[in-house]
């Protein structure tokens, strides 16, 4: 049985940052993530805020695509932040020791430069 997607990013583009919406979980398949985090990635952003508030689950593999766009984007003098984390997706990262890595926010709120703007 072929594996299906259960990962869909909404990408939007607002004057002082870059919001990427994560809904569902990022399994097996995250090849989308990784196209939509390039994506993401070609106006080369000051902020990009990912939205996690819908996603339920993430991989190690779905961990890496975020820490490789991290990488990314700091290269070209970027910042990620992400935000809205569910329980057990906040407990894989803090797990995997990504809560250091990682600027994390419980809200979208707690971002200056995007509250009140989704």
């Amino acid at each position: 049985m072929p594996l299906q997607q259960t990962l869909f990013t909404e990408i939007e583009v607002q004057p002082q940052a870059t919001i990427v919406r994560l809904k569902g979980e990022a399994r097996l398949l995250v090849d989308n993530l990784e196209r939509d985090l390039a994506r993401a990635m070609l106006s080369r952003p000051s902020l990009v805020v990912l939205d996690m508030s819908q996603l339920s689950f993430c991989s190690s593999l779905g961990m890496g695509a975020m820490v490789s766009f991290r990488r990314g984007l700091i290269h070209h003098g970027g910042r990620v932040v992400l935000c809205a984390l569910q329980p057990l997706v906040l407990e894989s990262f803090q797990r995997a020791r990504l809560h250091d890595l990682f600027e994390i926010r419980g809200s979208m709120d707690e971002i200056p430069a995007v509250a009140g703007a989704s």
